[in-house]
């Protein structure tokens, strides 16, 4: 049961690591003197949605899920 809700509280949260990941990209590539693709967060999440769709938002769910899941058969 545990691991359901796991799975769950994953799938919710995941939109959000994708984001911050993307945004730590972003700072990474401006100090190489890049330019800025998101101006925020919601904007990145806006426009990952826009190009990408559900893939680009859920992207790496499946290793989260099996994190999880290893994290909760260990218990």
């Amino acid at each position: 049961m545990s691991f359901s809700y796991s799975s769950l509280q994953v799938t919710f949260s995941n939109p959000a690591e994708v984001a911050k990941t993307r945004m730590q990209l972003q700072g990474e590539l401006t100090k190489g003197g890049g330019k800025k693709v998101y101006a925020n967060v919601l904007d990145c999440f806006a426009k990952t949605w826009r190009h990408e769709g559900i893939k680009g938002v859920q992207r790496g769910l499946p290793p989260a899920v099996c994190n999880t899941l290893h994290l909760k058969a260990s218990y």
